[in-house]
């Protein structure tokens, strides 16, 4: 378990909420997640946004790890893994331990995650996608986190949904 203790010094939710208020990108905002002011908040080794892909068929993920936000992974799936599915169907919060991230879909996490949290990203009633913290330890998260990131998770959900308002604008204008 993350002990709030255990960071570096006191964020401002107002530094983070700047950052994502920033992104012109999905990529751009799974990066601002992943830089440092985020990582005194949680423990993480990668960053996951997914979210339904511009055109409505299928989803989009985005990962950035913390040590290089640079690095990316972007993939097209027709379905999400159904690890996934749980938070993006129920719309609720998941942890999950090593057990449930050996699979052959881990890679949505990382792939030498051994723990994860999953936020789904709620507007309007409805999941829009989801954000997801992994580590490379093993039992790192609990259910008091997932009650306690919900206010960056709503941040990014309205982030994410101006961000995918203006790639429908884009595509439907070219």
């Amino acid at each position: 378990m993350v002990e709030s203790r255990d960071f570096l010094s006191p964020v401002s939710s107002a530094q983070i909420t700047s950052e994502i208020n920033c992104a012109q990108s999905p990529q751009a905002l799974v990066c601002a997640l992943a830089r440092l002011d985020v990582s005194r908040l949680v423990k993480f080794d990668y960053c996951t946004l997914v979210l339904p892909a511009p055109d409505g068929k299928g989803l989009r993920i985005w990962r950035a790890a913390r040590t290089s936000p640079t690095e990316r992974l972007t993939a097209v799936f027709a379905e999400s893994h159904h690890l996934l599915a749980r938070v993006l169907t129920h719309g609720t919060s998941e942890v999950f331990d090593e057990v449930e991230l050996n699979c052959d879909y881990a890679d949505h996490f990382g792939h030498e995650a051994r723990s994860a949290l999953a936020l789904p990203l709620l507007y309007g009633g409805q999941t829009r996608g989801l954000v997801s913290f992994s580590s490379n330890e093993a039992e790192v998260y609990t259910r008091e986190d997932t009650e306690r990131l919900m206010w960056l998770a709503d941040h990014v959900a309205a982030a994410a949904l101006v961000v995918l308002l203006r790639a429908r604008l884009e595509a439907q204008a070219d």
